[in-house]
């Protein structure tokens, strides 16, 4: 049977009793509806989780972080949204086109690298072992190893790019995985497994931007190493 709230049968009585029998019903419900969340359904539910909450900490952190690293005003900040914007729907035709020669489980897995290695391109390696970030205190090899191993605005941008992608792409993949894996009797009713996905989707977002947040009450300067690391 599908998980679902009987209201039709909690409205009969009066109206303490209907109201109690409504929560007795939603609480059954939720109660069903995690006796059938198998290992698979979980893995794909965090997926779409870290998805949502990495993807969130990309893009909504960018007017920060580019204002206060390289200078960049609103104009700057809008091109890049909008050239990032403008991927979602090529993105979707080619993850189409590829899920018919691979498996989903093979193309998430290349998809999460190629979000991986977007993710490395935005971690400042140089903050963490140079406190100095004057170049004129700086020795010639010292300020050259900065240059390197920090992310400049070129290096951030396709970073920005190469996680938005890897991330967009693989939550069609993840989706379909889902539904491969959740029970018949989660994928309908009340709480079934799309409003499950939709309401931790939300709260990844929620999440994502109170990380922002946070991470730029500690340090500004420290905001990329603050949020990244972590998402690696």
């Amino acid at each position: 049977e599908p998980v679902r709230i009987d209201y039709r049968a909690a409205a009969g009585g009066d109206g303490g009793k209907q109201s109690e029998n409504i929560v007795v019903d939603f609480f059954r419900s939720v109660k069903a509806a995690f006796k059938l969340m198998t290992l698979p359904v979980v893995v794909c539910l965090a997926l779409l989780f870290v998805n949502k909450f990495v993807a969130e900490e990309t893009t909504s952190s960018a007017p920060m972080i580019t204002k206060s690293r390289y200078g960049w005003d609103v104009s700057d900040v809008g091109s890049l949204s909008v050239g990032i914007g403008l991927l979602v729907v090529p993105l979707t035709v080619l993850v189409g086109s590829l899920a018919r020669s691979h498996e989903d489980r093979d193309l998430l897995r290349y998809l999460l690298s190629f979000a991986l290695f977007g993710v490395l391109l935005l971690i400042d390696f140089s903050a963490l072992w140079e406190s100095e970030r004057e170049p004129s205190k700086l020795t010639p090899l010292r300020r050259e190893l900065v240059w390197f191993f920090s992310p400049g605005p070129f290096k951030y941008v396709v970073g920005n790019v190469v996680v938005f992608s890897g991330l967009q792409a693989s939550e069609s993949v993840t989706m379909s995985l889902l539904s491969k894996v959740v029970s018949p009797r989660l994928a309908a009713g009340t709480f079934n497994s799309g409003l499950l996905s939709t309401e931790l989707g939300t709260f990844g977002r929620a999440i994502g931007d109170t990380y922002i947040s946070l991470a730029g009450l500690v340090s500004l300067d420290m905001m990329l190493n603050i949020l990244f690391i972590p998402a690696f």
